[in-house]
């Protein structure tokens, strides 16, 4: 089993031609997904050939691989050393990461892949396993939208890699998966960049901190196995601190009944983008320095407004307060962001979105009383900005499962429905 921080070897293969022109001997390589002390990727061999360093040690050029693929990449320095006149013993690395070592022609049957730093999650679809006479409980989630079935399940080492995890900043295979089409029809090398770069995304969502996919397998329509995809992309080190709205006890059903509808709307080109930077803004912006979260997280926030109103609304604070009412999401600022609240009596700022419009602009176009604001004020506000992104995020793909509220008051749980799943009752959100 693959330990935390253990670099993983993806693929053992060998390189037939560089740009263009046959090896006389093929070159053996080694392509590495490097946990520490980063995330990096590299080719490693001991028999590269000198033309390289000759010819291409400062530019770019393609190698092509046993299986057919191609890949773009540089010369590592200054990690190499001649061998002999002939060769020498170094490291290439992809001019981008993941790069896709398949044939773009081939016809795929299913996709094998492994997933780094995400939680553990239980739900209705969990296995039980013996192992050493002992049963072992793993965490599944089966994600089905369209024509395809995921299906995701831990690893079998988490319980113990977490304890690693939680001692360091480390990356760790923390789960498997599989895609497949539920009519069991091949499908292309783009289809599967595309159902891959969309579950990177969703999954990262989900964990609240960027997690990758890596170790990525395609098995083609005459069953063969072989590498779809090298490298990983941004993952966060593992941290304890990091929220997530998914709940651990039924995370793997919370993760199913929201996929379906992720799926359908990152379909769509207008949608497609505008989920991927929300994403994006929301998972820096919950790793970034709190005044950098504020403006990341506002970013996400316009937005998300910009798409859900679909139009430009002016002042900011209007378009998001009206896009989180189309949502059935409230504005109030919550009893638990007191010091948020406190700075907004006041500064006279009327709601959550005016506060934390204000706060962005504030820190974009400083003047002396930013300097004033409480740093408890800010810490609010960019939580009540991330836990408006996870809100509107959800209601986008029609999720009516339970949360975890970042906002919960001390002492209250902070297990909830979400807002506009409750009749009656209201949120923490809209206090």
């Amino acid at each position: 089993m693959q330990k935390p921080n253990e670099s993983i070897v993806l693929e053992e293969t060998s390189i037939t031609h560089i740009q263009e022109q046959c090896l006389t001997t093929p070159c053996p390589i080694r392509s590495i997904l490097h946990l520490s002390p980063r995330l990096r990727f590299s080719i490693d061999s001991d028999e590269f050939p000198q033309c390289i360093l000759s010819k291409f040690m400062h530019l770019p050029f393609h190698i092509t691989l046993k299986s057919g693929g191609k890949v773009e990449v540089r010369v590592a320095p200054p990690s190499f050393n001649s061998v002999s006149k002939h060769s020498f013993k170094g490291s290439l690395v992809p001019v981008y990461s993941p790069y896709t070592v398949a044939k773009t022609d081939t016809r795929i049957r299913s996709v094998n892949f492994s997933v780094l730093n995400f939680d553990q999650f239980y739900g209705t679809e969990d296995k039980w396993i013996n192992i050493d006479e002992q049963s072992r409980h793993l965490g599944v989630a089966k994600l089905e939208a369209d024509h395809w079935r995921i299906e995701i399940t831990e690893s079998l080492g988490l319980n113990e890699d977490r304890k690693i995890l939680k001692q360091e900043s480390a990356y760790a295979v923390t789960h498997t998966g599989s895609i497949e089409c539920k009519y069991g029809e091949v499908f292309s090398v783009l289809e599967a960049e595309n159902l891959l770069m969309g579950l990177r995304t969703f999954l990262s969502f989900a964990a609240g901190a960027a997690c990758g996919l890596t170790l990525v397998k395609a098995v083609d329509e005459n069953g063969t196995e072989e590498s779809l995809m090298w490298g990983s992309r941004h993952v966060e080190p593992w941290s304890e601190s990091k929220h997530s709205w998914l709940p651990i006890n039924d995370g793997g059903d919370s993760l199913t009944e929201a996929f379906p509808k992720f799926w359908e709307l990152f379909g769509r080109e207008e949608w497609n983008d505008t989920i991927r930077r929300a994403v994006d803004w929301y998972l820096n912006g919950s790793s970034s320095a709190i005044h950098v979260g504020i403006v990341l997280a506002r970013a996400a926030l316009e937005s998300l407004s910009f798409r859900i109103n679909q139009k430009k609304i002016k002042p900011e604070a209007e378009a998001l307060r009206q896009a989180l009412g189309r949502q059935g999401i409230g504005c109030g600022i919550p009893a638990s962001c007191g010091s948020l609240k406190a700075v907004a009596q006041q500064e006279k700022w009327t709601d959550g979105p005016e506060a934390i419009t204000k706060m962005r602009n504030e820190i974009v176009h400083p003047k002396r009383r930013y300097a004033l604001i409480p740093i408890e004020a800010q810490l609010d506000a960019r939580n009540l900005s991330l836990q408006y992104i996870e809100l509107m995020l959800l209601k986008s793909f029609q999720y009516r499962g339970r949360y975890v509220n970042r906002l919960a008051a001390a002492g209250e749980s902070p297990y909830e429905n979400v807002p506009w799943a409750v009749k009656n009752v209201g949120s923490s959100i809209t206090k």
